[in-house]
């Protein structure tokens, strides 16, 4: 992540990922594919495996 406006060329940056899609309002959506995790998949992420 970096804040907006950190760099003065952005045409490079791509969003690749929507996290908490589980929450957002259903009018938004980026114009690009991305992928999309809920809030249980992205924590689920940092959660050591067990064996």
């Amino acid at each position: 992540m970096i804040p907006v406006g950190l760099s003065d060329d952005d045409s490079s940056l791509v969003f690749q990922r929507q996290v908490f899609i589980d929450e957002r309002p259903h009018y938004y959506q980026y114009s690009n594919k991305t992928e999309d995790l809920t809030g249980e998949e992205l924590f689920a992420q940092f959660v050591p495996q067990q064996d």
